[in-house]
């Protein structure tokens, strides 16, 4: 697989659909943030969370964009049998308006979804970027 490339295009969705945002019960499983030295200073360029249902059934990710645009989108996936968590996190990642050059949707795993995170948020900083991940 070859270096996942973001590009910022026109946003499917810029607003987050709330009903994705489970923050209670078992709800919020996990935080990525994109982040970037500027002054001296570390900057959130992109957040990402995921959320899921209390059957675990269903998975729904919200991203926030904290420069350029400054759009939110979010993301679902249910059914069974492949990484919910990645799909619905990819989902957002495409309806805030990213496009990828390598494929990082259809449940593949979060590693994909870390590399296009890294990848966007290079993209709309400018800047070299780390992902910090935090888990409920």
């Amino acid at each position: 697989m070859e270096t996942i490339k973001a590009q910022l295009k026109e946003a499917a969705q810029i607003t987050i659909n709330w009903k994705h945002r489970i923050e209670k019960a078992h709800g919020f499983q996990k935080q990525l943030t994109a982040v970037y030295i500027e002054g001296g200073k570390i900057r959130e360029a992109i957040t990402l969370r995921t959320y899921t249902s209390s059957t675990f059934n269903t998975w729904t990710a919200c991203v926030w964009l904290h420069c350029g645009t400054y759009d939110g989108a979010s993301g679902k996936a249910t059914g069974y049998g492949y990484c919910k968590e990645s799909a619905a996190a990819a989902e957002a990642l495409v309806n805030v308006g990213f496009a990828f050059n390598e494929r990082i949707g259809g449940g593949i795993g979060m590693h994909a979804i870390q590399d296009a995170l890294k990848a966007a948020a290079e993209n709309l900083t400018g800047k070299p970027c780390q992902i910090l991940t935090a888990h409920a």
